[in-house]
């Protein structure tokens, strides 16, 4: 298993590749949630911290994967959509280093599982504080449904929580793909109309992710690990939303932990190497 430090190494190759492809492509983009707060309070990665967080608006992210067909470094990396792969249990893009693995404790046998960054598109949301609050309820429990209706199957389940996936598998659509498709389409709703608040993609928690459009005016040049990457120029709105005034405060020492439960994590060994090792 490797060493968080040894992770995170693998992680600034992979956003380095990613910036690289980006310049190339001129697709503007932003350090995000935690890797924005670990630039500003560590000036890097947050210590326990085990992924990068991008945000592009959805415009620059749907010219993304033609720059990765063009620029992208194949050999190494490779990036993961919804398309590219049916098996990915995240609704949004992926950049994986293919040479490794990343396992974690819910996977599904042949999903693309290396080390990888989190690439989220920025979408309109509503004006109207109730229909926002409405729209929050909503995109919540699809994500809920969704996470227990495709992912979470598992012969140790209670009685209960099996009753309750047989009854959900009912809801159209009955596709994985279609659902993931559906919800895309969703979040999309309002970016035909001019708002003064947009959401980056996530896959719960809707109403920590809505900030003012005004966050993403200018861009601003953050460090991390003694590199230089966009990042949005109003990160103190934006941190103080996702994490509270007192966000420049590190966590106690018990909640100091990685958020992915990885069960293997291997720099010099394939994902395709334990595609067959897994479990229900």
């Amino acid at each position: 298993m490797a060493t968080i430090k040894e992770h995170q190494q693998v992680l600034l190759e992979l956003l380095t590749e990613f910036d690289r492809v980006c310049k190339k492509h001129d697709i503007p983009y932003m350090l995000f949630a935690g890797s924005a707060l670990g630039a500003v309070r560590h000036q890097g990665f947050i210590p326990w911290d085990d992924d990068i967080d991008i945000v592009m608006m959805r415009d620059e992210y749907e010219k993304f994967p033609e720059a990765c067909r063009k620029y992208l470094d194949h050999d190494k990396f490779v990036l993961q959509t919804i398309d590219s792969d049916p098996l990915a249990s995240n609704g949004w893009m992926k950049l994986h280093d293919k040479n490794t693995a990343f396992i974690s404790g819910a996977r599904r046998q042949g999903a693309m599982e290396g080390i990888n960054v989190d690439i989220f598109p920025v979408d309109n949301a509503p004006d109207s504080d109730f229909i926002l609050k409405l729209r929050s309820k909503i995109v919540d429990k699809m994500n809920f449904i969704y996470q227990y209706r495709f992912l979470h199957h598992s012969k140790k389940a209670s009685l209960k929580m099996r009753i309750f996936q047989k009854l959900i598998s009912f809801l159209p659509p009955w596709n994985e793909q279609k659902f993931k498709k559906a919800y895309d389409r969703y979040i999309q709703r309002y970016n035909k109309r001019k708002t003064k608040r947009v959401v980056y993609f996530s896959n719960a928690k809707y109403m920590l992710k809505v900030v003012p459009r005004s966050c993403f005016d200018h861009v601003i040049e953050m460090q991390f690990e003694n590199v230089f990457f966009p990042a949005p120029s109003n990160w103190e709105k934006v941190l103080e939303i996702r994490y509270g005034a007192d966000y420049m405060t590190p966590p106690p020492e018990s909640q100091r932990i990685t958020q992915h439960g990885a069960k293997i994590i291997d720099l010099k060994h394939s994902w395709l190497d334990f595609v067959n090792d897994y479990e229900q």
